[in-house]
């Protein structure tokens, strides 16, 4: 081959070669525990894969909303490449389908400004091998690796003198798999629509768009229920110097590129710069935009540190881009642009940037991906054999978990069984799963996780807590988790997860989860046939919320479900503030009574105390003129009105367990049988949107002991169907469904789509 004819391959050869590197990281198996590496969507079935990826509803945990159900189109052909190649090659597939629209679509950007070969090279490496997709990798974050890589190709088609429709479309869905990159794809879908008329992109994405507008705009309280705060925001944000490296992630996956190996980021900033004496209007606007990238990504690190802070405590919804180091993707492609416009103009510079792009190179070989997590294959398996329709709990019972001490990050074993058999753990354990696996680490004590249809407990010596990392997300200490029987798998009498009992009786808390009673301000909101009507005099209480900057309950009043897990004692389903700093005060608006927990004094101005240690929870008066609270010792303060005269926690009712079937995670069926007035529970996380109906009727759906889904029934004299629905994630699927007829359409008839 000629010297001129190597030059002209020189890119081409690059970009296959740095295409490969994503796959040959995970050659040894799919990697686990590290962070979001898990068992969707690489370690399951392929009919769970599209189960889980169109489902919003998850039923692990004690079942939650799926608000965004982003993987339903993803889900696809990852579900067919799993049934032809199994859960490997499915995911080998995948990232050298990521890999390759990385590494040619920063080519194709280079080329297009005709930088030379070398500077197209050095694009290719540098889009594939920089610290943001090391650090992503590492991650688990292959979706938003997926949706970066599409990201140069939409970029590309925008601004072509006449974009392609079929281009803009096929490129904005590859990013809907992640979202933080699919808003910014929509809106500029959206401008070009209004800037040049052309809709039908624009129209097909805002189709694939609206189930998930649907679960956000309907399931909104779930999302406000994610932990999103100041503290949080500040681990997150990316120090300028780091940001302009690409570096700088808070779990620190990118100090490979630290020292001498920083040249290689650098040097792509270095040669971006220059590009701005060209004097071009789309340089100028690309250069604007990796400007407004890298100040975000500063967050309260950076000059927009106050708008960062006030963002985070009045406006919850830019918890999409919680993790601020995500959106340095943009900073990546902004880079490459810039610098392939300044090796155009100056073509020595493209061999500068190619020789720090191989020393980045270096880093991939010398500290690979894969020193940070372990191969499922090495990680023994769990046989889970429980009888259906039941949970079982794993322990170590808090995530993230490591093997053998090594990686950090999502339980190995945490996925749904069939026959509606699944774990009770979450990622992030939320009440009540966090209370009653924290019973039972700390106490032994099993009897929540049996009020939680918990069947089994599967203890597995060979895995870990990672407390340190547990440290960061309580509001509490950590505990040390006490040692267990090696292997042991103790069997539960758990209740039954769909059960008939007598009417509820109210409390005034109600935080014995299992009991069949209800709170008096959910029986306050109940309303439709067999509602007492003593239930319409009560009031509904106001939870006091924690102000959202700490996380750590000696550094001011917190969010006090952060403490659940190593309290179990303090955990109800009410939440409020927890501290144990004396010089935090918490406003309140006085008057009436509060529900409190103290252990020491509860301080009113002047040192007035309003409450000694409490024993528990209890109400306590609170005189109209008190505003401000103090806490000597711990306090926990939960919520502010009248209660009526009823028992703080009535006796728990008897139950008899109903037949039922999951026809899928949203759609229950059950045999009702005959009877008198009273209660079915379906013992899995209280949701509005789910509905019984018995016949044509829809029951009087109610919360259960602040957390599960209950119904008031009639008297039946013979058996009765009933029909569950969760009418939220019924019509996610009905829509999902749809859009994915609607694209396979275009996909047949593409002269129609035009």
């Amino acid at each position: 081959m000629t010297r001129r004819g190597f030059r002209a391959d020189l890119s081409l050869f690059i970009a296959v070669a740095a295409s490969c590197t994503y796959a040959a990281a995970v050659h040894s198996g799919v990697p686990q525990l590290r962070q979001d590496w898990g068992p969707f969507p690489f370690h399951e079935g392929w009919l769970q894969i599209l189960s889980d990826g169109f489902s919003g509803w998850d039923p692990t945990g004690f079942g939650q909303p799926r608000p965004y159900p982003t993987m339903y189109l993803a889900s696809l052909p990852i579900a067919l490449f799993t049934w032809i190649a199994g859960n490997q090659g499915a995911l080998i597939i995948t990232l050298l389908v990521t890999g390759s629209l990385i590494a040619f679509g920063a080519r194709v950007i280079a080329k297009d400004s005709r930088c030379g070969e070398f500077a197209a090279s050095a694009a290719a490496l540098f889009a594939v091998l920089n610290p943001w997709t090391y650090t992503e990798l590492v991650a688990g974050h292959g979706m938003m690796l997926l949706a970066y890589g599409a990201s140069f190709w939409l970029f590309r088609e925008l601004f072509r003198q006449k974009p392609r429709p079929a281009v803009l479309a096929v490129t904005a869905l590859l990013t809907f798999a992640q979202i933080q990159f699919l808003v910014v794809s929509s809106i500029l879908l959206a401008a070009i629509a209004m800037a040049r008329g052309i809709w039908k992109p624009f129209a097909l994405v805002a189709a694939a768009w609206s189930p998930i507008v649907i679960g956000v705009i309907a399931e909104r309280h779930a999302l406000d229920a994610v932990p999103f705060t100041v503290a949080w925001e500040r681990a997150q944000s990316v120090s300028p110097l780091d940001a302009i490296q690409l570096n700088g992630y808070f779990a620190r996956y990118g100090d490979g590129f630290r020292g001498w190996f920083s040249v290689g980021p650098f040097a792509a900033f270095a040669l971006a710069l220059p590009a701005l004496a060209l004097r071009r209007r789309h340089v100028y606007e690309i250069a604007a935009s990796t400007l407004i990238v890298l100040l975000v990504a500063m967050g309260v690190r950076g000059p927009l540190s106050a708008a960062e802070i006030w963002l985070v405590e009045h406006v919850k919804t830019i918890a999409v881009y919680r993790e601020l180091y995500d959106v340095l993707g943009y900073a990546a492609l902004g880079f490459v642009a810039l610098a392939a416009a300044t090796c155009a103009r100056w073509k020595e510079a493209g061999i500068v940037w190619l020789a720090a792009a191989l020393l980045m190179a270096a880093v991939w070989i010398l500290s690979p991906p894969s020193k940070y997590w372990v191969p499922a294959p090495v990680i023994p398996t769990s046989s889970i054999d429980v009888p259906s329709n039941t949970r079982f709990a794993l322990i170590p019972a808090f995530q993230p978990m490591s093997y053998d001490n090594e990686g950090s990050g999502i339980d190995p074993d945490d996925y749904a069984r069939h026959n509606n058999v699944t774990p009770v753990n979450e990622y992030l354990a939320t009440y009540p799963v966090d209370a009653a696996l924290g019973a039972y680490v700390s106490h032994g004590n099993a009897r929540w996780l049996e009020a939680l249809s918990v069947s089994m407990i599967m203890e597995r010596p060979w895995l870990r807590s990672d407390v340190g990392a547990l440290s960061e997300q309580w509001a509490l200490p950590p505990w040390s988790p006490s040692g267990f029987t090696p292997g042991r798998a103790a069997n539960l009498n758990a209740m039954p997860e769909m059960a008939l009992l007598t009417m509820p009786a109210v409390g005034s808390l109600d935080a014995q989860f299992g009991g069949g009673n209800i709170f008096f301000g959910d029986a306050a909101r109940a309303s439709g046939p067999l509602v007492p009507t003593q239930w319409k005099q009560y009031s509904t209480p106001r939870v006091v919320a924690a102000p959202g900057a700490n996380v750590r309950a000696d550094e001011g009043w917190v969010n006090a479900r952060l403490a659940f897990a190593e309290r179990p004692d303090l955990a109800q389903p009410l939440g409020g503030a927890l501290t144990t700093d004396p010089q935090a005060v918490l406003s309140i608006r006085g008057g009436g009574s509060i529900l409190v927990y103290v252990h020491g004094l509860l301080l009113a101005a002047g040192e007035r105390t309003l409450s000694a240690s409490t024993d528990g929870y209890r109400w306590v008066p609170v005189a109209t003129g008190i505003h401000s609270l103090w806490c000597k010792g711990l306090c926990v303060v939960v919520a502010e009105g009248a209660p009526p005269n009823v028992p703080l926690e009535p006796a728990s009712h008897a139950s008899r367990g109903v037949a039922f079937r999951v026809i899928t995670p949203w759609l229950v069926e059950a045999m009702l049988p005959g009877g008198g007035v009273g209660t079915l529970r379906y013992n899995v996380g209280y949701d509005p949107y789910w509905t019984a109906y018995l016949g044509n009727a829809a029951l009087t759906h109610v919360r259960l002991d602040g957390v599960a889904n209950g119904w008031l029934v009639p008297a039946r004299e013979a058996p009765k169907r009933v029909l569950f629905i969760e009418e939220v994630a019924g019509t996610q699927v009905a829509v999902e469904s749809l859009v994915v007829i609607i694209l396979l359409l275009c996909l047949v008839f593409p002269s129609a789509s035009r």
